[in-house]
């Protein structure tokens, strides 16, 4: 017997065997059917994993690295599930690559809070460095070298951040997030915590700057 087109939840089958002899037994078999998973699909946009080696394609992702060489206004990174290290796994983009009010670049998690981006105390998880028009969204960075923040803004105007959780700078007078001479950047839904000298941060002439929620 086929059963088909069952949905979500449990059921159960009786089997029931009859004997040449007329004897008959019977059985219960109890069947859970889940959920039919839905397998990722490719939303557009270059790929990146901790190990890729590939041409960033969803199916052959590259380091994040790999993104700068080829990045321009109105292009976007998604960042795959798993652990970043090492200096070519770092959100650093080079100085002066920027988007436009109309066409960001974008940096963001394929799945929300699945991207850890670990400093290892050697490198900066994240910095921005004369770069205008970012959208960053979604992943997680720690762990920020000596005398460094976890997440640095410095010269860098118009970007924004969404749901980007930072933790534990280096000892010493740095800040989770340091935003200097940067103005008019959004953080919304972002947070921070452990060793700093504070939480967020923004001096010398950091102006117009949002954090909000």
């Amino acid at each position: 017997t086929i059963v088909n087109n069952l949905v979500q939840g449990v059921y159960s089958f009786q089997l029931r065997v009859t004997y040449n002899s007329g004897v008959t037994a019977t059985d219960i078999v109890m069947v859970t059917v889940n959920t039919a998973t839905t397998p990722p699909t490719n939303r557009g946009g270059y790929y990146a994993s901790p190990t890729g080696t590939g041409n960033g394609t969803f199916a052959s992702p590259f380091r994040i690295a790999d993104f700068w060489k080829v990045a321009k206004a109105g292009d976007t990174l998604n960042l795959l599930d798993g652990r970043y290290t090492g200096v070519s796994s770092m959100i650093t983009p080079p100085q002066n690559l920027s988007g436009t009010a109309t066409n960001r670049i974008t940096i963001l998690a394929f799945n929300d809070g699945k991207v850890d981006i670990d400093g290892e105390r050697t490198n900066i998880p994240c910095k921005l460095e004369y770069n205008n028009y970012f959208l960053l969204e979604g992943f997680n960075v720690h762990h920020s070298p000596f005398q460094s923040s976890v997440i640095t803004i410095v010269n860098s105007n118009n970007n924004i951040f969404k749901r980007v959780i930072g933790w534990e700078s280096s000892d010493g007078n740095v800040n989770i997030w340091n935003l200097r001479a940067s103005s008019n950047n959004l953080i919304e839904d972002c947070a921070g915590w452990g060793q700093a000298r504070k939480i967020f941060g923004a001096t010398q002439r950091a102006d117009n700057n949002i954090f909000r929620r």
